[in-house]
């Protein structure tokens, strides 16, 4: 008897428990965000957000689609409000991919933007921030000109990125933590329209340099890929070398397999140099020509100049945000402030006058595992 009065207990209290949700909404209550855009004023008084919602009609087979709409506020949080008057339902965020900020809005400051976005309980910290050269809405109009959420393909677009490495992805959580972080500045992936058989189409390459949390400048794709070599960010991509021979030339074509950078500070007097080893691993995925890249002295040759490149480029990059940008995108000292605090506090307060004067000690160290389906080159393989 007392078993039983105790499993029925037991079954009330459960039926409390899972009996539903306290703030369950329908999904048809709910216009479901996929994506925005900030663009501002150039006085900054008015911001615009364009934000890109999914319709959803309910039965057996639920095809999502999407909508775009532009919305005007004092305050992000008030033009997200004033959104309510053109959907008739809240907005429910926390499905975002992107958000997208115009080339005004970056270099006036993106903390300010970003602020509410963060703080609000119902948005998640892992959208992906992006800069537009130009206008932002504009990338996000582009998307009527299709059936597919244009937001989830730039969210997917940006992680496959990685492939190329002359982009990254950057969430919300890291570009704040950057701009929390001592002697490190961030740098976002950059968007821009171009034009695709007659029609705008949204490209990711490069990145936006900022200064704490203001835009700056920008760095090429290219550019972009020896960046993230020095950031130690680098997952996946391509190394092409052009071997010169009095005959002809000869390209080859090296995956990165994986990658491996390592800064150490030294300190001379007030002189700070920082000595920066990459150890890369490739692979020969293609060789355009007849030069002999495989065998032991090709192979060596071959690396050695792939080392030289990539130092060059490496300084190269390093040079220019030094004495454009003077934005310690690398992370320099940051790299100071956790191996030698106590040399940190003799840069800190003046770091942005330190900087630009970094000297950089650079050593490249390139691998080179296997030539794909063939050991030897396709000239010679009978």
């Amino acid at each position: 008897m007392l078993r039983s009065r105790l499993a029925l207990i037991l079954i009330i209290m459960v039926s409390l428990v899972l009996g539903g949700c306290w703030n369950y909404r329908e999904i048809e209550q709910m216009s479901i965000v996929a994506g925005m855009a900030v663009d501002v004023d150039p006085t900054g008084d008015e911001y615009e957000l364009t934000i890109e919602v999914l319709s959803i009609v309910g039965g057996q087979e639920i095809k999502p689609k999407s909508k775009v709409m532009t919305i005007t506020g004092e305050t992000i949080f008030d033009a997200v409000r004033n959104a309510i008057a053109l959907t008739s339902r809240k907005l429910y965020w926390s499905h975002a991919k992107i958000i997208i900020f115009c080339e005004n809005a970056a270099r006036k400051g993106l903390v300010k933007v970003v602020d509410w976005y963060v703080r609000d309980a119902e948005t998640r910290p892992d959208v992906n921030l992006i800069v537009a050269k130009g206008t932002a809405k504009d990338i996000l109009h582009t998307a009527q000109q299709t059936d597919e959420i244009l937001s989830f393909q730039l969210s997917e677009m940006i992680d496959s990125e990685k492939e190329l490495s002359t982009s990254r992805s950057v969430e919300a959580w890291e570009f704040i933590n950057d701009i929390a972080s001592e002697g490190i500045h961030p740098m976002l992936p950059v968007i821009e329209l171009v034009n695709s058989e007659g029609n705008p189409t949204a490209r990711m390459e490069g990145s936006a340099v900022l200064k704490g949390d203001r835009l700056v400048g920008y760095l090429t794709g290219e550019e972009t890929k020896y960046a993230l070599f020095v950031k130690d960010k680098i997952e996946g991509g391509l190394l092409v070398e052009t071997l010169e021979d009095k005959d002809e030339n000869t390209r080859v074509a090296l995956e990165i397999f994986k990658n491996k950078t390592s800064l150490t500070p030294r300190f001379i007097g007030n002189t700070i140099v920082m000595d920066i080893s990459v150890k890369t691993t490739v692979g020969i995925d293609e060789i355009m020509g007849t030069m002999d890249v495989i065998s032991e002295e090709g192979s060596r040759k071959l690396a050695a100049q792939a080392e030289s490149d990539m130092k060059k480029n490496i300084e190269d990059v390093i040079k220019k945000v030094q004495k454009e940008f003077g934005s310690d995108i690398f992370g320099f000292g940051n790299t100071i402030y956790k191996n030698n605090p106590r040399e940190w506090k003799r840069f800190r307060d003046d770091w942005d006058l330190h900087f630009p004067n970094v000297q950089v000690n650079v050593t490249c160290d390139i691998i080179i595992e296997g030539s794909a389906l063939l050991k030897q080159p396709l000239y010679k393989a009978e």
